[in-house]
């Protein structure tokens, strides 16, 4: 899937020394299973480059399938109970795109490489020229997430940063629907189907220039280089700002999904399977 785990893992809620026992245990399996292995498969060309750059002795071995995005969300949208709560507190009637409070919006959990620290700056940024703008995290709160939720609540914007917890599904074709921009500010990632879905439900993107990411979303997204709060911050404006330029990566986006398909992995995958099995 991708190298993440032997870049970005923290300690977390382990001991430091706990935690380096199991990574060179996680590496060592790693290396034997890739030297056992006569055929790999990575979901994206970044993927094989970057597993060649480091094992040499892959080249030959591997084949690339990519993943594919699901389609949208059979089911009524609704909006999650945390922008209620919201609604309600600022004494707001609705909440309609353009009209009311407009919202960014990250759906996952803030793990190192996710960067949901810099994207939490950008949008201090952001605020300036929006004060309207609110930011949306959602995902289960797990260790990272009430990790990132302390830090949040000493922020000057606190009451801008909504952090959802788990959200049903409907409440998530809600976001997409009603987000201005669904942001990726990934250091790291293998595939990025989280942006996909978001185009699959006609959500702008704006992601990260780094690793696989350019490669799967093409000219369907904005990008910006996840270190730089400054222009991070510059190319969300860009996007929310015109919407000429959104409804241009809505356009942009629903033509790149259909440049994957589960059946098309599914078919390459048996396929490489099938020859292993030959001999």
């Amino acid at each position: 899937m991708d190298l993440t785990m032997l870049r970005f893992t923290r300690a977390g809620r382990h001991s430091a020394v706990y935690h380096a026992v199991r990574m060179a245990a996680y590496r060592f399996l790693f290396w034997y299973s890739l030297r056992k292995s006569r055929a790999i498969i990575t979901i994206t060309n970044f993927v094989k480059k970057d597993l060649e750059k480091h094992y040499p002795f892959t080249k030959g071995h591997i084949t690339v399938t990519y993943c594919a995005s699901e389609p949208p969300l059979e089911v009524q949208a609704k909006m999650p109970e945390a922008l209620k709560a919201q609604d309600k507190e600022r004494g707001a009637k609705s909440r309609e795109l353009g009209v009311e409070e407009r919202f960014i919006m990250h759906v996952g959990s803030p793990f190192p490489h996710k960067n949901i620290e810099r994207l939490v700056e950008a949008f201090r940024v952001l605020k300036k020229s929006h004060p309207e703008l609110l930011l949306v995290l959602a995902g289960k709160k797990e260790y990272y997430f009430k990790q990132l939720e302390k830090n949040v609540n000493n922020d000057a914007y606190a009451d801008d940063i909504i952090i959802t917890g788990f959200i049903a599904d409907e409440e998530l074709k809600w976001l997409y629907q009603n987000a201005v921009a669904y942001v990726l500010p990934s250091l790291s990632e293998g595939f990025g189907l989280p942006g996909l879905e978001a185009m699959a439900h006609g959500c702008p993107v704006v992601s990260s220039n780094v690793t696989c990411l350019p490669e799967v979303y093409g000219d369907a997204a904005v990008y910006f280089d996840p270190t730089n709060i400054h222009e991070m911050a510059t190319r969300i404006d860009e996007v929310i700002s015109s919407q000429k330029v959104r409804k241009k990566l809505i356009r942009k986006g629903y033509s790149q999904l259909k440049k994957y398909s589960w059946r098309r992995m599914a078919q390459q995958t048996l396929a490489i399977y099938e020859k292993v099995l030959r001999g």
